[in-house]
């Protein structure tokens, strides 16, 4: 009886055929693990390093092509392209040690499903490029469902769950490893035809577990979605808050100012009835510095959001920063207060922190433009070090609880069918946000 990988026909043109069969497959496996993993480099800077490799790749395997009447092995397969596959991933990938494990242990997983499929086509027509187009035909569709229903969960999962993943691997690695063992051990369970009911049973077993950690993915989302959701609430509720305490601090200064202004005037009245004009100038100087630091600087007509700014500003100068503002943001809006103080309290407040920690050239720069319908806004600030992005264009923060509050301006800003940008370039951080009027 034949062997499953030596059909009859011309063997040089099949071990040609059997080999870019072999090849295309472990593309498609790289393709599928990098769908649902964050990139490490930049899309076009991942491409070239990715062409490269695999053009050294598929050169190197061309020697392990025997020249008598096999083509090539699954042995050769592991050594020659699957192996330096997973080093690749783990390169041009972000993320931990075991988080991209985990990831290319689903990609082995997509993988058996691809290669068995199409090898039941090539016993029953022994035809190595039927076997093909069946794994083409059957990957192009799984991709397509990859990037609408599993790249999204997949990387809020992998954002969100820091601390788990040196034991979330063991469950996707171990169904990898079983599959792997039931291909390469000596059951040969692959290598006879009439071994295909125990392969269709481990065909089953790999979509049965794809099932499982798309269900796993999709459900843990769900409650990360919905956690997140929570914080992005607080964060507007502890903005709401500040918000509140500013204004009251400014109700109270206004009732101590109408509480002394009587006195002031009686002071100031007295002096001059007595011709001490010197005096009553230097106390009217007094009493007009007294009033200044009693009242709210005015940066715009808002004053929900003139008092965020004048809040944020008095913290700058505290820290030795020169914050600039030019805002122009009437008092009525078709935005929701909150919101719009929450939107404008975390970059700011961002921006802030980032300078603080900076040795010199403490500068913010806010520019607050309105046109009818639509308020933009736009935050610069220096920075040092490296900024990072992930997918959605949204820094990734170094603290496993951070971003809470970028996440929360994106929420905002998507309410408003509005725009946000955020780049970091020549040691200078942006942010940009554009919020459009709910018509009435």
């Amino acid at each position: 009886m034949n062997e499953l990988f030596t059909p009859s026909g011309s063997l040089p043109e099949t071990a040609a055929l059997q080999f870019l069969c072999n090849f295309s497959t472990i593309i498609m496996f790289f393709i599928f693990t990098r769908a649902i993993t964050e990139l490490r480099f930049k899309k076009r800077i991942t491409i070239i390093i990715s062409a490269l490799y695999y053009v050294v790749i598929f050169m190197l395997s061309i020697f392990f092509l025997p020249s008598g009447d096999q083509g090539l092995s699954l042995w050769s397969i592991l050594f020659t392209a699957f192996l330096p596959t997973i080093i690749l991933l783990h390169i041009t990938s972000r993320g931990s040690f075991f988080q991209i494990v985990t990831m290319w242990s689903i990609g082995i997983i997509f993988f058996y499903v691809i290669t068995l499929s199409g090898l039941y086509v090539r016993l029953a027509n022994h035809s190595v490029i039927a076997d093909l187009l069946v794994r083409i035909i059957i990957f192009v569709p799984i991709l397509i469902l990859v990037f609408r229903f599993i790249r999204k969960p997949a990387l809020e999962f992998t954002h969100s769950i820091h601390k788990y993943w040196s034991f979330i691997w063991l469950l996707p690695f171990s169904i990898a490893v079983l599959l792997t063992y039931l291909i390469y051990s000596p059951i040969n369970i692959l290598i006879y035809p009439g071994n295909i009911p125990p392969a269709v049973a481990l065909l089953a077993i790999s979509i049965f577990s794809i099932a499982v950690l798309y269900l796993i993915f999709r459900e843990t989302g769900n409650s990360i979605r919905h956690q997140r959701d929570g914080e992005l609430m607080k964060t507007q509720l502890e903005a709401q808050k500040k918000q509140f305490v500013l204004q009251e601090e400014n109700i109270r200064l206004t009732k101590m100012y109408r509480h002394d202004m009587r006195h002031h005037i009686a002071v100031i009245s007295d002096f001059l009835q007595k011709g001490e004009t010197q005096k009553a100038l230097l106390y009217l100087h007094k009493t007009q510095s007294s009033l200044e630091n009693m009242t709210l600087e005015a940066f715009c007509s808002h004053s929900a959001a003139n008092a965020v700014l004048s809040s944020y500003h008095t913290a700058a100068l505290q820290k030795g920063i020169d914050m600039c503002i030019h805002a122009e943001i009437p008092d009525k809006l078709s935005i929701d207060e909150t919101e719009l103080c929450a939107v404008l309290a975390n970059c700011v407040e961002n921006a802030v922190c980032a300078c603080a920690n900076l040795p010199a050239q403490k500068q913010i720069d806010i520019l607050v433009k309105y046109t009818p319908g639509v308020l933009a806004m736009q935050i610069k600030n220096p920075y040092t070090g490296t900024i990072d992005f992930d997918n959605e264009g949204l820094p990734l923060s170094t603290h496993p609880e951070g971003g809470i509050g970028i996440r929360s301006v994106l929420m905002i800003v998507q309410k408003y069918s509005g725009v946000l940008t955020i780049t970091a370039d020549d040691g200078i951080y942006t942010i940009r946000v554009v919020l459009n009027e709910i018509k009435k």
